[in-house]
């Protein structure tokens, strides 16, 4: 999913889609790290950290 297209949306929705777009990377690929994942979905590695805590 392009980043240009989540800038689009509600920022709920955005942040939605980010996070479903997280949980299949990384069903996808196991052995994957933070840095490689944030580069992805073009977000800061600290931002990329925060999503992740908030899905706990």
């Amino acid at each position: 999913m392009a980043n240009a297209d989540l800038d689009k949306q509600p920022d709920s929705v955005s942040s939605v889609l980010k996070v479903f777009g997280i949980l299949q990377a990384l069903g996808e690929e196991r052995e994957i790290v933070i840095t490689d994942l944030s580069q992805r979905f073009m977000m800061s590695k600290s931002t990329f950290y925060l999503f992740l805590q908030s899905m706990k």
